[in-house]
């Protein structure tokens, strides 16, 4: 696998920061296919405010939750509008969909109060959850130790 810097400089990735060339480990996780989902709780961005949401709060629905490592990188913002874009078509079938990074939620406000042509959100329809801890990620399996993030 080649690495590249981008040509400003910044990436979410910087290939010096990586000592080995080894493949990044996943934690052990909780999340097993066929059992219950593992708990989980925290501080969500919700239509610009600052809330707390837990699994509980979405019995009775399937619930997509959308892993992604860091809020203000390039590829990120992409797949999240698409998501917010097409909530609608979830909701008929009685689907709910989460955003979760290991961003604060005061990072994710910020990042919803940039406008998109900015390199932010804008206002979406998809609540951004806030995994500080980093025990969310590590319960599902995607948290990355190597880089300090989730896929």
């Amino acid at each position: 696998q080649t690495c590249v810097e981008p040509l400003d400089g910044v990436a979410a990735y910087p290939c010096e920061s990586r000592r080995s060339r080894e493949p990044l480990s996943l934690q052990y996780n909780k999340a097993q296919i066929s059992k219950p989902a593992p708990s989980f709780e925290g501080l969500a961005v919700i239509n610009g405010e600052v809330k707390e949401i837990s699994l509980s709060d979405f019995k009775g629905k399937y619930l997509v939750l959308v892993f992604y490592p860091l809020d203000f990188t390039f590829v990120c913002p992409t797949e999240i509008i698409a998501f917010s874009d097409r909530i609608q078509e979830f909701k008929n079938i009685n689907t709910e969909v989460v955003a979760i990074s290991v961003d604060s939620q005061f990072t994710h406000l910020a990042w919803i109060n940039t406008p998109r042509e900015q390199g932010g959100l804008g206002k979406i329809q998809i609540p951004l959850l806030s995994d500080l801890t980093h025990q969310i990620s590590k319960d599902y399996g995607v948290y990355l130790q190597d880089v300090g993030h989730a896929l």
